[in-house]
């Protein structure tokens, strides 16, 4: 695969503002954007959180939600990312060894960051283990770097590696140490599924698009191959064993197999996770998720990377995402064809056909802000957005462990009533999110990055 393209190094203005805007939606409240949900909780029969509530919550089973886009826009655009830092090392030379060490690191960062993160916060020292993760992500300017040895290479990028691997390692001991105070440990959430998935697309990132792309479809095949072959042992389902709530949950004759809680990835899961010490055994999550959507979900991020490949390609922009363009409606036609019958678009395991489906609407969606900013070139007012996400994995961090702790800080300096009254939750919402955008401003400025 040839790499004499477009420049890996100019920035690619759209996917800072689409990633900007997904993490603007994502922060104010990570369970359901701007605590839409709660407004509909605290006022039942409002028509207008009636309507805003289910568009910015998860759904229950089948079907899409504006909120169940923000996971695989995330992915898509972590891909995009891979192809462009996979080519720019490439275009500095680095071996592969050195590049293979530096994918190895992050996944292992961040399989413990969601380890540090799942530890119950007993006290405020716990809450610094999570952001120590990150400071190891740390890309420093240079004015800082020369005048701190520890992040500096001091002549051999070996040295810095074996010092952030070994910080690692003692970061990670502590959260296998505490481990038994976890109670209910998973892998299912983003970060350890984009650390596997991870693996998965680095395998695959020196082979030409072609392979990619048929590694990508080949991988939702046997995805959706390994449902329809696994037979659940029950004859009589408890719903309440397998935390069925709803009709919709649960289908009829061949569909069955992507019932929930009765399929492979929750009979995996249910191995899989009583291997890990722990005091209860194993409870299946209310919602339905399992670890193993790792796999489709490396499709997802494969999807990514052709999408930076070909706009990287070289080729007029024009062209590029008309070719996006098509290959993404393509995609979101077949899911639909799937869903009639074939395999069912169910977000919480990301069956193949709701990874065709969130793929190719993503795509359509950046590929509407790569016309307007990239090809028409119309970038003014895009700077809060390229703020908001300029430090994603930090502002995610943040948002998963650290709300209340910033609400608090909203309390003490304008009291305890500043959020009371109708709007509470929402003003709380938007007052954590502009606390994290703001501080996302003052690293952008120093030009301060996370980048694990």
């Amino acid at each position: 695969m040839s790499f004499a393209t477009t420049p890996a190094t100019e920035r690619l203005l759209s996917l800072d503002v689409f990633r900007g805007i997904v993490m603007l939606l994502l922060v104010p409240d990570t369970i359901g954007g701007f605590s839409f949900y709660l407004m509909a909780e605290r006022h039942p029969g409002e028509p207008i959180w009636d309507l805003l509530a289910p568009m910015f919550f998860h759904v229950r089973w089948t079907g899409m939600s504006v909120w169940d886009l923000i996971m695989p826009a995330f992915v898509l655009m972590a891909g995009i990312s891979m192809s462009y830092s996979y080519a720019s090392r490439k275009a500095r030379g680095e071996s592969e060894s050195r590049i293979l060490a530096n994918a190895a690191f992050r996944v292992a960062a961040l399989l413990t960051l969601h380890l540090t993160l799942s530890i119950p916060v007993k006290s405020n020292i716990d809450y610094l283990w999570p952001l120590a993760v990150l400071a190891l992500g740390l890309q420093l300017p240079r004015e800082i770097a020369a005048i701190a040895p520890v992040w500096r290479a001091s002549g051999s990028d070996t040295a810095q590696q074996c010092w952030r691997a070994i910080a690692l390692a003692i970061i990670a001991s502590r959260g296998v140490v505490r481990f038994d105070e976890i109670p209910n440990f998973e892998l299912f959430s983003i970060l350890p599924s984009l650390g596997l998935a991870y693996i998965i697309a680095y395998m695959l990132m020196a082979f030409s698009p072609r392979v990619q792309a048929a590694a990508a479809l080949s991988i939702l095949f046997f995805y959706w191959l390994s449902f329809v072959l696994y037979q659940h042992p029950s004859i009589e389902i408890n719903p309440a064993l397998y935390g069925i709530t709803a009709p919709e949950e649960v289908f009829s004759g061949y569909l069955s197999h992507w019932s929930k809680g009765t399929h492979v990835a929750a009979a995996l899961d249910t191995w899989l996770m009583n291997l890990f010490p722990r005091h209860y055994p194993y409870t299946p999550p209310i919602y339905g998720t399992h670890t193993l959507r790792f796999i489709p979900v490396a499709a997802t991020l494969l999807f990514g990377v052709l999408v930076g490949g070909a706009i990287r390609s070289g080729k007029p922009r024009e062209e590029i995402r008309n070719r996006i363009f098509f290959f993404a409606l393509a995609g979101v036609a077949f899911a639909l064809l799937l869903d009639q019958g074939i395999e069912p678009i169910v977000m919480r395991i990301w069956t193949s056909s709701w990874t065709l489906y969130s793929s190719g609407l993503v795509m359509i969606l950046f590929v509407g802000l790569y016309s307007l900013i990239d090809v028409s070139g119309h970038r003014k007012g895009m700077t809060a957005f390229v703020v908001a996400g300029s430090n994603p994995l930090l502002l995610y961090v943040l948002a998963i462990g650290y709300r209340w702790p910033v609400i608090e800080c909203w309390q003490r300096v304008f009291g305890s009533s500043v959020f009371f009254g109708y709007w509470e939750p929402i003003a709380e919402s938007l007052a954590f999110a502009l606390s994290l955008w703001i501080l996302a401003f003052v690293l952008y400025r120093f030009r301060i990055f996370i980048r694990l």
